[in-house]
């Protein structure tokens, strides 16, 4: 059994994602074979500059709406929860993070996914 099997854990660390309005999908994580992953939180921290007007972004199956308009400065962070009904990432199922409405200004973010894995 790893960590990751025993509890909640870190499960990816992903510098750089695309948090600007217009910006594509991103894949934060995919679970691995024979595995099932539940994410339980992420954290979205450092950006290289203000997320101002990034109101929506959406995780399919996991959150949608998510705003982030208030991480303005480059030590800012927030966390996210999974307070609804979520789906588990079955193995090889992507944890995408789609722009809806993103932020003013060219940005980017980091992202750490925690959550736990139950293999099959």
């Amino acid at each position: 059994m790893n960590s990751q099997e025993a509890g909640i854990a870190l499960l990816r660390t992903i510098t750089g994602v695309d948090m600007e309005n217009g910006g594509g999908p991103t894949t934060i994580y995919t679970a691995p074979y024979g595995q099932t992953v539940y994410v339980f939180a992420v954290m979205v921290s450092n950006p290289s500059a203000s997320l101002a007007g990034g109101t929506d972004y959406d995780i399919a199956g996991w959150k949608d709406t998510l705003n982030f308009s208030s991480v303005v400065a480059s030590d800012d962070f927030l966390w996210l929860y999974n307070d609804t009904v979520g789906d588990a990432l079955a193995p090889g199922d992507d944890f995408v993070l789609t722009t809806v409405t993103g932020s003013t200004v060219a940005a980017t973010a980091t992202w750490r996914l925690f959550g736990f894995i139950v293999r099959q």
